[in-house]
């Protein structure tokens, strides 16, 4: 005698189907989400960095930061990072504690006047020229590019440029990297600075 059972229907084919429909919404609404990310802009928040701190006192000179002004025409655009435009906000705060790091010149007030006479005073005026950034293939590089006027003892002015150029693997492309990259660019630069400082006040005080 032949019993009968009943059979349970399959459910082998519910996750391949789930499968295959999956890959059709990944394959229509993924360029949507790459399309948004491309045009969301890349936000970097540049804020005084810890890292560039003040040094021991250039010997033989007192130093005296005047203006520190940023002279580019659109102060907010940063560049590209792969499609993703980058900006940020005011960065005026970033770049004037950059520089207040050479500004010795309040030792003027603590040392006696004989000791004031001797050193040499330079001024330096500061002007930003150039800040942004843009990939090479797998890689971010960020580019600062800063004018320096120097008056040595209020004579004539002496004027340099300055760049830093930094350049990072591009892992993530995230706002953290690219103000990691500018602040070690401008770091080296204010390292620069420094170098000529040195210079300028190892020559001789005119009698």
């Amino acid at each position: 005698m032949i019993t009968s059972r009943a059979v349970a229907p399959s459910n082998l084919g519910i996750p391949a189907t789930c499968r295959v429909l999956s890959g059709l919404v990944l394959l229509a609404f993924g360029p949507l989400v790459g399309c948004m990310t491309a045009d969301t802009p890349l936000i970097v928040d540049l804020k005084p960095d810890s890292k560039i701190e003040p040094e021991a006192t250039i010997e033989g000179c007192l130093v005296h930061v005047g203006s520190v002004v940023d002279e580019r025409l659109r102060k907010n655009d940063l560049g590209l990072v792969g499609s993703r435009v980058v900006s940020t906000g005011d960065l005026l705060p970033w770049l004037q504690q950059a520089f207040e790091t050479l500004n010795n010149a309040s030792t003027r007030t603590s040392s006696s006047g004989v000791e004031a006479s001797s050193r040499r005073l330079v001024s330096l005026n500061a002007s930003l020229k150039k800040l942004y950034v843009h990939t090479l293939l797998s890689s971010i590089s960020a580019n600062v590019l800063v004018a320096v006027s120097y008056a040595v003892d209020a004579g004539p002015l002496d004027s340099r440029l300055y760049r830093g150029t930094e350049t990072g693997v591009n892992w993530t492309g995230s706002a953290d990297s690219v103000s990691e990259l500018l602040d070690d660019a401008l770091a080296d630069i204010i390292k620069n600075i420094r170098t000529d400082l040195m210079s300028l006040c190892r020559a001789q005080k005119p009698a």
